[in-house]
C-alpha cells in the first residue's frame, strides 16, 4: 500500500494526512468541516441507519451504504481499524401491515428481507459489517433504556404507550434546526404538567384534550396487543412493565449504539432524509440516558433523484438494485454512486449510467495495457524523460488524491485525479510504443499498478483485474530471478534509481540483497559477496555484519 510519507500520531491521537493535514469531515450537527479526531487513537467506533426491512432495497439505499463503505475503506487504509454496527428494523408498522395485507408472519417478511438487502450489498460489494443486530433481539435492551428515561423523567405514560418529552430535553431541535420554542402543545396547562413527576402527570393528561404533552413528543413504546390471522402472527408485542407493546421507532438506534459502542462513539451515519425526526430524536434520547452528547460526527449523504424528485418507494420512483445489477456489473454502480460527493444529490438517469459505464472501461482499458507492458518491462540503470515525465504525474496525482479523499472524502475530485493518471498513463505507454527497443521501466509499472490498486481497495473497483496477482509476479520475477541468473544484475540493483524506496518498498529490496550475498558466501564466492558490498557503500548504504546476521544503514 503506497503513501506519500510515513502517517504521523502527536499526543492528542491525531493522525495526520501525508502533508501533514489532519482528515476533516463535515459534522452535520455542527454544520462546519471539522478535524476528524477519534476517540481512540486507532479504532473507529461507526453506526449506519440499518434498513427498515418490508421491501427490496432500490438504488438510494445503494448509494448511502457504498458511500459509507468507500469512507471506511478509506478509513482503514490510512491505518484505522473500523469496528461497524448497520442495524435491521425488523419490526414496524410498514412490516406489520404488509403482513396483515399478505397474511404472513411478520418475521418471515422480515427475514426474506434482510437476506434480500445482505445479497443486494454483497453483489455491490459493500464489505459486511461487523455486526447486524435486530430490533426484535433487543427488546430487554430496549425496555432498560426507556425504563432509565422514565426514571429521570424524560419520558412520560398515556394509554397507548411511553413518550419521550422532547421540552425536557433543552438541545433538542439542533440537528435539524428546529426550534424548541416554536413547538406546540397538544396537552391543557403544559407547562405546569412538565414539572409533575410521571405519576401525578399521567392522572391530570388523562382530563387533557390530547394526552401528548407536545406535537413532537415521540413514541418510546407503543401499546397494543398480538394479533394473529389464524395461527399467524401479524402483528407481535411483548411484555414490559408498563403493558403489552412494541418499540417506537427511534429508540432502536439509541438502544443498539449504547449496546455495542457505550457512551461515544466517533460517526453515526445515515441518509439526509432521517436526520428529522430520526436522528434528531436519537440525539434526545442517548444524550438523556447518558446525560452527555454520545456521537462525536455526523454524517448523511445526499438523496438520490428522479427527474428532481427523491428516489423513493412512496413516490413510485425507484429502481431496485437487483434490477439494475442486471444491466450493469457492481463496479459501474459503485463509480455511478461516488461520482458524486457523499452528501450532494445524485441524480439518476440511463444516460449518467451509460457515461460511467464508459468511464469505467476506459480506466480499466488502460490498467490491463498497463499490466500487458509490464510483461516486457525491465529493470533500468536510469530514467529516461519519458519515465521522468510520467512518474511526476504519478506522484502529483498520489498526493492530489489523498488531498481529495482528506477533505471530507471527496470521491469526485478523488476520481478526477485517476482520470487524469489514466490518460497520462495512454500518454506513457503510446511515447514507448513509438520509441524502438524501449521497454517500460519495472519500478515504474510497479508504482503506477500499486497505486490503481490503493485507488481500486478504497474505491472498491478493479477487483476483477486482478491487480495484486500482476505486482507479485512483477515483483517476484521481475527482481529475484534475474538477480539470481546474473551478477550484472546486481550492478543494476546496487546502481538502479529505485525511487519506489521511498514509498517503504526498500526494505524488502536490501532483505533481498543481502540474502543473495548471504547464498554467494555460503558458496564461498566471497568476490561477489564483497562486489555488492563495495557498490552498496557507493550509495551510501553499509551492511554491518555481525553474530545474529547482516543489518543495513544509511550513512
Amino acid at each position: 500500500m503506497i503513501h506519500r510519507e510515513s502517517q504521523n500520531s502527536d499526543s492528542n491521537n491525531r493522525v495526520l494526512s501525508e502533508k501533514g493535514y489532519f482528515i476533516t469531515v463535515y459534522n452535520s450537527l455542527t454544520n462546519t468541516m471539522e478535524k476528524f479526531i477519534p476517540l481512540d487513537k486507532k479504532a473507529i467506533k461507526m453506526y449506519i441507519c440499518g434498513p427498515t426491512v418490508y421491501d427490496s432495497s432500490h438504488l438510494g439505499h445503494g448509494r448511502t451504504y457504498v458511500s459509507f463503505d468507500v469512507i471506511k475503506r478509506y478509513l482503514e487504509h490510512k491505518g484505522y481499524n473500523v469496528y461497524l454496527v448497520i442495524n435491521f428494523t425488523d419490526i414496524d408498522d410498514k412490516i406489520i401491515n404488509k403482513a396483515k395485507n399478505l397474511k404472513m408472519d411478520c418475521k418471515n417478511i422480515s427475514e426474506e428481507n434482510i437476506d434480500s438487502f445482505l445479497i443486494d450489498m454483497l453483489s455491490l460489494g459493500v464489505e459486511p459489517a461487523n455486526v447486524y443486530p435486530k430490533v426484535t433481539q433487543s427488546i430487554s435492551e430496549i425496555i432498560d433504556f426507556i425504563g432509565v428515561l422514565m426514571k429521570k423523567d424524560y419520558a412520560y405514560k398515556t394509554t397507548d404507550g411511553i413518550y419521550f418529552n422532547v421540552r425536557k430535553f433543552r438541545e433538542y431541535g439542533r440537528l435539524s434546526n428546529i426550534k424548541i420554542d416554536k413547538l406546540k402543545s397538544k396537552a391543557k396547562d403544559n407547562k405546569e404538567l412538565e414539572n409533575k413527576d410521571n405519576k401525578e402527570r399521567e392522572k391530570e393528561i388523562s382530563n387533557a384534550t390530547s394526552e401528548k404533552l407536545n406535537t413532537e413528543d415521540f413514541a418510546l413504546w407503543k401499546f397494543n396487543e398480538p394479533v394473529f390471522e389464524g395461527d399467524i402472527c401479524v402483528e407481535p408485542a411483548w411484555d414490559s412493565p408498563w403493558g403489552k407493546g412494541r418499540p417506537g421507532w427511534h429508540i432502536e438506534c439509541s438502544v443498539m449504539s449504547a449496546k455495542y459502542f457505550g457512551e461515544c462513539f466517533d460517526i453515526h451515519g445515515g441518509g439526509k432524509d432521517l436526520a428529522f425526526p430520526h436522528h434528531e430524536n436519537e440525539i434526545a434520547q442517548s444524550d438523556s440516558y447518558f446525560e452527555a452528547p454520545c456521537v462525536k460526527y455526523w454524517m448523511h449523504t445526499g438523496f438520490v433523484r428522479v427527474n428532481g424528485e427523491k428516489m423513493s418507494k412512496s413516490l413510485g420512483n425507484f429502481v431496485t438494485i437487483k434490477d439494475m445489477l442486471q444491466k450493469y456489473n457492481k463496479d459501474t454502480l459503485r463509480l455511478f454512486f461516488i461520482q458524486r460527493h457523499y452528501r450532494s444529490p445524485l441524480d439518476y438517469s440511463d444516460e449518467s449510467l451509460t457515461h460511467v459505464k464508459n468511464t469505467l472501461d476506459k480506466f480499466e482499458n488502460s490498467i490491463k495495457k498497463l499490466i500487458y507492458y509490464s510483461k516486457d518491462s525491465e529493470v533500468k540503470n536510469k530514467l529516461s524523460i519519458t519515465d521522468v515525465e510520467f512518474m511526476n504525474i504519478l506522484y502529483s496525482c498520489r498526493n492530489k488524491f489523498y488531498d481529495a479523499m482528506d477533505d471530507d472524502f471527496n470521491t469526485v475530485e478523488a476520481i478526477k485525479v485517476l482520470n487524469t493518471l489514466i490518460t497520462a498513463t495512454n500518454k506513457y505507454m503510446a511515447e514507448l510504443e513509438n520509441l524502438k527497443n524501449s521497454n517500460a521501466n519495472t519500478s515504474i509499472i510497479i508504482q503506477a499498478l500499486e497505486f490503481y490498486r490503493d485507488v481500486g481497495e478504497v474505491f472498491g473497483i478493479f477487483g476483477d483485474l486482478k491487480i495484486d496477482c500482476y505486482l507479485n509476479c512483477l515483483k517476484r520475477y521481475g527482481y529475484e530471478e534475474e538477480v539470481k541468473e546474473s551478477s550484472a544484475c546486481i550492478d543494476k540493483i546496487a546502481k538502479a534509481e529505485f525511487s519506489f524506496a521511498s514509498a517503504g518498498k526498500v526494505d524488502g529490496l536490501m532483505k533481498l540483497v543481502i540474502e543473495l550475498r548471504e547464498d554467494l558466501r555460503d558458496n564461498k564466492n566471497y568476490e561477489m559477496a564483497d562486489k555488492i558490498r563495495d557498490k552498496l557503500e557507493e550509495l551510501d548504504i553499509i551492511l554491518e555484519d555481525n553474530p545474529k546476521g547482516t543489518r543495513w544503514v544509511i550513512k
